[in-house]
């Protein structure tokens, strides 16, 4: 982050930020644990951090959700374009979640915030933050996140990375239908095997359900 922030240019007016959650969005601080991932920002300041040791100056730092960024972005120019309303979600450490209407994000669906989707339970004893996202088909598979990439492309793997679809879908279907949405998207680190697990999501609904087409450049 410091790097990119030392390269604005005197015509840039700010530094926005996507970032994983937990995350506390308006103080700029992470609230990340046990997740292996950030742990050494944890209640760190960023916004004074960056101040310190860039040449951002007084120019505004913001923060936002990775997912609604990405989200945003396919719905902008990428996966959902020319669909009104979308349904993205971040299969990585965690499940994030983002739905656009005309790609605005929508924060609230009559009262439930959307970004709180993970924290849902499943059939599969747990929350769909624990049970369907990378980190869930990794445990399942019995491997680190870091060898999940080579589990999931193992023939030997296939059923079961199959089976994470039909988790993901049947999951995910009366979500369609509680968030109306006309299109689902498929995001993070498993949107590269989706064609191993695709189909079997797309069994479940009745709306099409695409890979993300931006990749990292989505946010």
């Amino acid at each position: 982050m410091a790097d990119h922030a030392l390269a604005l240019d005197d015509h840039s007016i700010g530094l926005a930020i996507a970032i994983c959650g937990p995350f506390d969005l308006e103080a700029g601080e992470s609230r990340m644990r046990g997740v292996a991932k950030f742990e050494d920002i944890y209640g760190v300041d960023l916004r004074a951090a960056l101040r310190a040791r860039t040449t951002i100056g007084d120019r505004p730092i913001r923060f936002t959700r990775d997912a609604e960024s990405a989200g945003t972005g396919e719905a902008l120019i990428g996966a959902g374009r020319g669909v009104d309303r979308v349904l993205t979600i971040t299969l990585g450490t965690g499940m994030g979640t983002c739905v656009t209407n005309h790609a605005w994000p929508v924060e609230f669906i009559d009262g439930f915030g959307v970004e709180h989707l993970g924290m849902r339970p499943t059939p599969w004893n747990g929350r769909s933050d624990d049970v369907l996202s990378a980190r869930g088909l990794a445990a399942r598979l019995g491997v680190a996140m870091a060898d999940l990439q080579a589990a999931v492309d193992d023939p030997v793997n296939a059923e079961v990375v199959f089976d994470h679809g039909h988790r993901i879908g049947e999951f995910l279907a009366p979500v369609i239908v509680e968030f109306d949405v006309q299109l689902l998207v498929i995001g993070g680190e498993l949107s590269a095997a989706f064609d191993r697990f695709g189909p079997a999501i797309q069994s479940h609904l009745d709306v099409p359900v695409r890979p993300i087409a931006l990749g990292a450049a989505g946010p």
